[in-house]
């Protein structure tokens, strides 16, 4: 803001103004909730899917996602320590019978 008392007077005159010109859009926080009820709508149309049977579905598909970046990362670590040691035999191997 600038030092032009008028525009201290509209900055009381209009709060609003005090919120960022680029200010991002709201997200929308149950965007998988959302989505699972979509899902589930269409796939069981004969049923009544109440928001408890979706936070319940939500809560396996975020422990699965859990469990799936510790078993990737663990894999990975195991591979790479692997890797790593299979090359440190190599070379002490090398180093201990030169060609």
């Amino acid at each position: 803001m600038s030092d032009n008392p008028s525009d201290y007077l509209r900055l009381m005159a209009n709060p609003y103004r005090l919120k960022a010109l680029n200010e991002a859009p709201p997200k929308d926080t149950n965007l998988l909730g959302n989505t699972i009820s979509g899902i589930l709508h269409s796939e069981f149309q004969d049923i009544y899917v109440n928001s408890y049977l979706i936070d319940r579905i939500k809560q396996v598909i975020h422990n699965e996602v859990h469990d799936y970046l510790i078993e990737t990362t663990v894999n990975d670590l195991v591979s790479s320590v692997t890797e790593q040691s299979i090359r440190d035999a190599l070379q002490d191997s090398e180093s201990r019978n030169p060609k």
